[in-house]
């Protein structure tokens, strides 16, 4: 197992020092209600994640440190089907006894949660029942519910610990956490929130509080902060804010998330850590505390910020990987809940006719979201009988397990065959419910040029060079079913990853056609897709102004499993959509699965050739742009 030697490295700089205390600080961030090492959609066990296997990393951190505290920074409540409260995977009309999530956190000590824009998916009342059962507080300072209703989390808590210096001698230390998340989330989830929410920028917030938490006798200050590290300079109401945050004076160490990322270090001098998703490590920042008698103010020296992965490489061998073994306590705990989700998950709903797999979702049409697509119309259509809407309806969709930071195993692979509740959850993944759009040709392009930013910048008769722009979320690649367009990669993008707009006359999108006329800019469309986007996630500003025709309590899960029941196995084909842009003597390469190699064989695009083993379990993909 691997060692945590973060505050060792602090006590040889202060040595034995009176009035001087080594704090640490334990964070996780985005479980997504990943209690157990295992991966429900390949129904395996996993060594790669787990809140079962950072708690081993917890135990063994809190017994190398006299004064510890465990916090969590959101989007923890639901992500699992063990978890989640509308799960299909959950047995109909069977009520939760308790949040498992909640209950094991309990457990595990944690003093407090951040609330992440995923703790609103399900609503008040299901983020009120979980409150109720925590013995720890939920934050969130930025985010207010209607003056009416009573209050479900706090803007901060302030905890007297009693600690030990390194002298030996007990000490109170008062220690002050805020919690911060996204103003964007009461946006994407607005359809199960109530009125009245009102939502505030983050740094604004922060430089507010943080002076009265100080004025209120605060020793340390903790930002657990729902925000990845986004740009450095400060725009009013950003998603990721994490590094104008490090400037707010008065922060003594801040835990980011949302994003996924893995960072350590240090941003304006304040030790920070992302530590990652799933339960993949366990964040660790040691702040040495010291004043030069008892009246004098605490000042933080030397604070160190580190990740401990659950799964490291094995310093011993310099090969292969020690990896962190499940808690049994939480696993015995957890046993009931995990059959039960198994059993239901496991349950054959429908058949498929033909294999489904996202190996190449990112780089041509895909059967998996052509499947999204279809399910989504025929939702639509049946929902617009009763209107007078005669517009041309298009079905926007987006791969979700395409790789990425969730690894080499994150693809979709099913062999025709039954389909079980498992697979619609691989196949809609999120809690997104269907809504309907109407926008004209010129959003509909500029909506395309914003998901082209998948991709990196090629020069035209090269090859070997990279063609998948790894920081951009795949979940915010649209494919628009119902027209036809090509992507033309030599161009340069249009948007950054994070939304920025970079050029507005970049121009990668071409040969945009509906039923074979181009688009004009004025043509109007209706479009299905999910809650999320039409609640501006993913920052695709151009939705910001479309007019919301039909706005529904369906989730998409739902839909995809009532079409694929109503379909009986017949598949749609994954094309015509669209292509890259046909260039001679020009090729890219990009990573996928393994597992693509035999769809190839079978009946894999002409301009895709597998070339090799690649890092981190990857496979290395060539693709040749003169036979898109």
């Amino acid at each position: 197992m691997r060692q945590v030697q973060v505050s060792g490295k602090v006590q040889k700089k202060v040595g034995k020092l009176p009035e001087t205390i080594r704090l640490r600080i334990l964070a996780t961030s985005d479980i997504h209600a990943h209690l157990m090492p295992y991966d429900y959609y390949l129904d395996r066990e996993t060594e790669r994640f787990g809140l079962a296997r950072v708690a081993t990393l917890i135990a063994q951190s809190r017994a190398q440190a006299d004064n510890t505290i465990l916090i969590d920074n959101g989007d923890f409540l639901t992500g699992t089907p063990v978890s989640d409260p509308d799960s299909p995977t959950l047995a109909p009309n069977v009520p939760l006894a308790e949040n498992i999530m909640v209950s094991t956190m309990n457990d595990l000590g944690y003093v407090a949660a951040a609330l992440g824009n995923h703790e609103f998916n399900h609503g008040i009342d299901f983020l009120r029942w979980c409150a109720g059962q925590a013995r720890f507080p939920f934050l969130c300072a930025n985010i207010d519910l209607p003056e009416d209703m009573a209050p479900v989390w706090k803007t901060h808590v302030m905890i007297d610990q009693r600690v030990r210096t390194l002298d030996g001698m007990d000490r109170v230390l008062r220690i002050a956490i805020f919690g911060l998340a996204p103003p964007q989330s009461i946006k994407w989830d607005h359809s199960v929130l109530p009125p009245g929410m009102v939502a505030q920028d983050m740094v604004d917030t922060a430089q507010r509080l943080v002076p009265q938490l100080r004025a209120a006798g605060a020793d340390v200050v903790i930002g657990l902060c729902h925000t990845g590290l986004g740009a450095a300079e400060h725009r009013p109401l950003m998603e990721n804010a994490l590094i104008p945050l490090s400037g707010v004076a008065g922060i003594d160490a801040l835990i980011g998330g949302h994003s996924h990322e893995v960072f350590q270090g240090h941003l304006h001098g304040v030790p920070t850590v992302i530590p990652g998703f799933f339960g993949s490590h366990l964040g660790v920042i040691d702040l040495c505390l010291h004043r030069p008698h008892p009246a004098a103010v605490w000042q933080s020296i030397a604070p160190m910020a580190a990740l401990v992965p659950v799964a490291a490489p094995d310093p011993e061998t310099g090969s292969g990987h020690r990896i962190a073994a499940a808690d049994p306590v939480i696993l015995e705990r957890a046993q009931t809940a995990n059959a039960a989700t198994l059993a239901r998950m496991r349950q054959p709903f429908g058949v498929s006719q033909s294999p489904l797999h996202s190996y190449f979702a990112l780089v041509a049409p895909d059967r998996t979201l052509a499947v999204v697509a279809q399910a989504q119309v025929r939702f639509a259509k049946d929902r617009l009988k009763a209107s007078d809407h005669r517009l041309p309806l298009l079905s926007a969709v987006a791969p979700f397990r395409s790789g990425g930071q969730a690894g080499a195993g994150n693809y979709i692979d099913l062999p025709a065959g039954p389909l079980s509740y498992r697979n619609a959850s691989e196949l809609y993944q999120y809690p997104n419910y269907a809504n309907i759009v109407e926008i004209d040709g010129a959003i509909l392009l500029d909506w395309l040029e914003r998901s082209a930013g998948q991709f990196l910048q090629i020069q035209a008769g090269q090859t070997e060079q990279p063609l998948i722009n790894t920081g951009f979320p795949t979940y915010n690649f649209d494919v628009v079913h119902g027209v036809t367009y090509h992507i033309d990669p030599t161009q340069p993008a249009r948007y950054h990853p994070d939304g920025t707009l970079l050029d507005a006359t970049a121009n990668r999108v071409g040969n945009l056609l509906h039923k074979g006329k181009p688009v004009l800019p004025q043509d109007k469309f209706l479009v299905v897709t999910n809650s999320y986007r039409t609640g501006g996630g993913g920052s695709f500003a151009m939705l910001s102004g479309a007019k919301l025709v039909l706005e529904s309590r369906r989730t998409l899960r739902e839909i995809v499993i009532s079409h694929l029941q109503s379909c009986q196995g017949v598949l749609p084909e994954p094309g015509p959509v669209w292509r890259f842009r046909r260039m001679a003597k020009t090729s890219a390469q990009f990573d996928s699965g393994a597992g693509g190699q035999s769809h190839l064989r079978q009946d894999g695009p002409a301009a895709i050739r597998a070339i090799g083993p690649g890092h981190d379990g990857f496979w290395q993909y060539n693709y040749d742009f003169e036979r898109p």
